[in-house]
């Protein structure tokens, strides 16, 4: 009987022991993934442009608008400096003078207060990149084309339509065109239902539109 019943409390030792070398739930390391929906980092606070326009902006009203930004959760506002928007305020501050700088401080250490974080944008200018000093060979560039319809055989020599502005040619091509090339929706006639103006959706203007009656 000594025997046994020093067996019985070796097992329920060894038992108790092994259940208590295991970590309850709560002390396991949470899914990083749920915690970060639950409570998202700070990391995650949303951004915003934060548009100055022609100048015309002040220390109180920059801390004014860092107060509401931190009020709705905003993590960090990209300062855009835009001209000709504001409509027939007067002039502000000019751009890259000493008193400008002194408000680009002033937000910067507002936000440091506030927990906002600030940024720029690359330059003033609309789109953030021009300026005044940009000249026009070095501005923005996006790619045109322009062109003339011949009928063959024949020789041709003369200049292709110049697209307005400053222009680069990049290349001249020819090649016949597809015989599908000029079947287009307008020579069909198509029937639109209905009191909108087909005629100027198939007109070639991007000019014209038509208005769309209501419930189709």
């Amino acid at each position: 009987m000594t025997h046994c019943s020093l067996f019985r409390f070796s097992l329920l030792v060894s038992v108790s022991a092994s259940l208590a070398a295991t970590p309850p739930a709560s002390a396991q390391k949470p899914d990083p993934l749920i915690t970060g929906f639950t409570a998202p980092p700070e990391a995650t606070r949303p951004r915003c442009y934060w548009y100055w326009m022609d100048g015309n902006f002040t220390k109180a009203g920059i801390t004014k608008d860092l107060e509401a930004m931190k009020k709705v959760g905003v993590g960090e506002a990209y300062i855009g400096i835009i001209a000709g928007q504001a409509g027939s305020l007067p002039a502000g501050v000019k751009v890259f003078s000493e008193p400008w700088w002194e408000l680009v401080k002033h937000a910067i250490r507002e936000g440091g207060r506030l927990g906002v974080d600030i940024g720029m944008f690359n330059s003033p200018g609309w789109s953030q990149s021009g300026g005044p000093w940009i000249k026009p060979q070095q501005s923005m560039r996006h790619v045109v084309t322009s062109e003339i319809r011949l009928h063959g055989p024949q020789r041709f020599e003369g200049a292709l339509p110049t697209p307005a502005g400053m222009v680069n040619d990049i290349a001249t091509i020819a090649f016949p065109a597809p015989k599908s090339d000029t079947d287009t929706i307008s020579k069909h006639n198509p029937k639109i239902s209905g009191d909108a103006r087909n005629s100027r959706l198939f007109d070639g203007d991007l000019a014209t539109s038509t208005p769309a009656p209501a419930g189709g």
